[in-house]
C-alpha cells in the first residue's frame, strides 16, 4: 500500500487498485485526521486519541468487504468516524478516518475498487 497526499487529499492505494481518499484540508477549527491502528476502537474517543502506529506499508491491502460508520451511539453529534481494515496474510489493522467539529466543516472521503465507488460519505 502506498500512502500520499495529492490533491488536497491523503491517498492510500494498495496493489489491487483498492483507493482510499480523505479531505486533508484544515477549514477552520476541527479535529480531523487519520491513523493506522492494530485494534479497532470501540468508541469515537478512542479512535480519534490513538497515536498512529507506524508500519512497512508495503504488501497490506485493503479488506473491501469490512467498513464500519461508527454509529451515533458511539460518538457525538459534531463527530464522525469510519475504520477500514487492511491485511498483509493473517495480520490485520485498521485504518481510521475521523473528524470533530461544530457541524459546518466536513471532510470527504471514499473507497473505490479499479475506480468504482465502494464506499463513500462525508465525516
Amino acid at each position: 500500500m502506498e500512502v500520499f497526499e495529492r490533491d488536497r487529499k491523503i491517498n492510500f492505494v494498495d496493489e489491487n487498485d483498492v483507493f482510499v481518499g480523505f479531505d486533508n484540508e484544515q477549514d477552520c477549527c476541527e479535529d480531523f485526521g487519520w491513523a493506522f491502528l492494530d485494534e479497532l476502537p470501540k468508541t469515537c474517543y478512542e479512535a480519534m486519541n490513538q497515536n498512529s502506529i507506524k508500519f512497512d506499508t508495503k504488501d497490506w491491502v485493503f479488506d473491501t468487504a469490512f467498513f464500519k460508520l461508527f454509529n451515533d451511539d458511539e460518538c457525538d453529534e459534531e463527530t464522525a468516524v469510519v475504520a477500514f481494515k487492511i491485511t498483509k496474510g493473517k495480520e490485520h489493522k485498521y485504518l481510521i478516518l475521523y473528524n470533530s467539529h461544530n457541524g459546518y466543516y466536513g471532510h470527504g472521503f471514499e473507497m473505490q475498487l479499479s475506480g468504482e465507488n465502494i464506499q463513500n460519505g462525508c465525516l
